[in-house]
């Protein structure tokens, strides 16, 4: 059933995007510094997602990276210290007085 799903909202998205590309084919001008491209919008407009996707997940990508490095760290500390918690010894612990 989920898989359906995914094939329905796949579709449903590709639909959307092929009415995006008809409605805005228009040429749009891009002026560098050195040339100048004319492309249509729709495609600029998909660039720029793209492009903003791709940098979001490389900014995400580093923080996950250091969160990993962090839990690496602390999981050899738990390591280190769990001979010496078992073999502490047990103290009775007194209710009251």
């Amino acid at each position: 059933m989920a898989r359906l799903i995914q094939w329905v909202v796949a579709g449903v998205a590709l639909l959307v995007g092929v009415a995006f590309h008809v409605r805005n084919g228009g040429p749009v001008a891009l002026d560098f510094y050195v040339s100048r491209l004319e492309l249509p919008l729709s495609l600029v407009v998909v660039a720029a997602m793209i492009l903003g996707a791709l940098l979001g997940a490389l900014a995400m990508s580093w923080r996950l990276f250091v969160v990993k490095r962090e839990l690496g760290r602390l999981r050899r500390r738990a390591a280190l210290a769990e001979p010496a918690a078992s073999s502490a010894a047990v103290v009775p612990v007194r209710h009251g007085t």
